[in-house]
């Protein structure tokens, strides 16, 4: 195997395209959050990303993955000896075991088969540690400061920045920030043969990426990690890693790990690596109806804000009935073009118009009607969630569709994100539709096709939250819903909805919208969705 004598800075910027050609083999990082040689022992925590071990693993209490999109053709628990595993999840993709399995009371959606690794750990231990030892030996070129156990690091290379520390430096503070210029790495190499990391606060610049953070540990045969948020990732190929309590937001190699640290999917990124950003957190505006262009609503309520970007002509309709105090915005009902409003009420806020007001025998108690522009802008803000829709719409499903007759049963077990997929005829035929998956986690209903109906469709909802509920008509441009009683947000940024009568617990997204359905208020509780995974082969 190729050793390294030529300085690393070099390697790094030769290896930018083929990674079979980087001997450095830290895009081990990149590809598994947990790259450990021998074992991997770890309880009551998860890893958000990927495991990969050339010896045995011992899991309880814990998850694989669950940052990750479902890909069940990706191996996100590949152990290269015997797994035992009790109580947990690896939902994302599959798990995989070289020798012998002991699987009880885990959720493994992609399965669990019996198959070699598929990676020389040998060979990447090798690389690894001569990439540790020569990372080890490059200058520094970074400024360290230490003042009342607070240490500072400055680098200001634009590409690389190297810091180098002592064991017992790192030991004795309390607290570390990092400061490198935005795009550039930043190699923090730590001396000593035992190494220890707790007690300390770090923090990074708002120029520094967490992804091109690495700690290096050249000479460590013994790294104790603990009570810490550390940022980036760790190298310590030579070292027996003991990680009881703390986070990671990075990866890690090291000969063999034990503990239960929350491990982020953060992963170092390396240069001969295609990592896709991951999504930015899905939050919606704080309307319970939110429409592009006009809107005529009557003999009914919104209990929430409402916003129109065109038209709006309301009769017989009340708004903002829900709110009070604490939760009103001071504009509740947001129109961007001409309000027609006959008879009805806006409840603790005002009526903001853009254009011409004709309103008759409508209260607005604690609120007033004022003139001018809204605010919104509405064409940036449905972009957005058109964006929303079309990468949530490409997640794979991984929750269980079941019908008999009319009725309808989606079961979900992923304890952060249950899919699902339902046709336009399935949707249209449900009378009962009932949704279960666990407390915490979010559930989205992608319903394809231009053309959808709901029609007298009732809908219980077990253990899950309606405000973690998401159906996604991607690309709807007619949806009617009559008769029915829904729960959830629903996101139609195409379409034209008919809601003649019924109701929905949640929030309405939409191009234009037309009847007498109720909306009761359930605001969208905000979530990241998963991440593509890097690509280093």
């Amino acid at each position: 195997m190729m050793k390294i004598f030529f300085p690393l800075a070099a390697v790094l910027l030769i290896c930018l395209c083929n990674v079979q050609a980087d001997p450095t083999g830290l895009y081990y990082l990149t590809d598994y959050s947990v790259f450990v040689n021998e074992t991997c022992v770890a309880k009551q925590s998860a890893c958000m990303g990927r495991i990969a071990t050339g010896g045995n693993v011992v899991l309880s209490q814990y998850s694989v993955g669950e940052a990750l999109v479902t890909n069940c053709q990706r191996g996100d628990l590949i152990v290269g000896g015997s797994l035992t595993f009790n109580d947990g999840e690896c939902n994302r993709g599959f798990v995989s075991y070289a020798l012998t399995a002991s699987v009880n009371s885990v959720s493994t959606f992609c399965g669990v088969v019996q198959r070699p690794t598929g990676i020389n750990f040998t060979a990447a231990w090798e690389m690894l540690q001569n990439t540790t030892t020569s990372l080890g030996k490059y200058p520094a070129n970074g400024k360290a400061n230490l003042s009342n156990q607070y240490l500072s690091l400055v680098g200001t290379d634009p590409n690389i920045n190297v810091f180098a520390i002592s064991s017992a430096t790192v030991n004795a503070i309390t607290a570390l920030n990092l400061n490198v210029p935005n795009n550039s790495y930043a190699y923090i190499n730590i001396g000593g043969t035992n190494v220890t990391i707790a007690n300390m606060d770090m923090s990074v610049s708002a120029t520094t990426n967490r992804s091109l953070i690495l700690f290096n540990t050249p000479q460590a045969l013994s790294l104790t990690v603990s009570n810490v948020a550390l940022i980036g990732g760790i190298l310590a190929p030579n070292a027996i890693l003991n990680f009881p309590m703390g986070q990671l937001n990075g990866s890690l190699a090291a000969i063999s790990f034990q503990g239960s640290p929350l491990i982020n999917y953060v992963p170092f990124i390396d240069p001969g690596c295609i990592c896709p950003p991951c999504p930015s957190l899905i939050s919606l505006p704080p309307y319970s109806i939110y429409v592009r262009f006009n809107a005529t609503m009557m003999n009914s309520q919104n209990q929430g804000p409402m916003a129109v970007g065109g038209n709006c002509t309301l009769s017989h309709y009340s708004v903002g009935t829900a709110l009070n105090s604490t939760n009103a915005p001071t504009n509740v009902l947001v129109v961007g073009g001409n309000l027609n409003f006959t008879q009805g009420s806006v409840n603790n806020g005002n009526i903001l118009v853009t254009g011409k007001a004709q309103v008759s025998e409508v209260s607005v108690p604690n609120g007033q009607i004022l003139y001018g522009p809204t605010g919104i802008d509405f064409a940036t803000v449905f972009g957005n969630i058109e964006a929303y829709t079309q990468y949530v719409a490409q997640l794979t499903p991984n929750g269980v569709v079941s019908t008999l007759y009319s009725n309808m049963t989606l079961t979900g077990s992923d304890t952060l994100l249950n899919v699902f997929l339902l046709t336009s005829q399935q949707l249209q035929q449900a009378t009962q539709l009932n949704v279960i998956a666990p407390a915490q986690s979010w559930v989205v209903i992608n319903v394809p096709g231009e053309t959808n109906s709901m029609s007298g469709m009732q809908m219980n909802i077990n253990q899950i939250d309606r405000t973690r509920v998401l159906w996604n008509f991607f690309e709807t441009t007619s949806l009617n819903m009559q008769g029915i009683s829904v729960q959830g947000t629903l996101l139609g940024p195409r379409a034209t909805i008919d809601f003649p009568n019924g109701g929905i617990d949640g929030s309405i997204y939409a191009e234009s919208i037309v009847g007498q359905g109720q909306v009761s208020y359930f605001p969208w509780v905000p979530f990241t969705p998963p991440c593509p995974p890097c690509q280093c082969d």
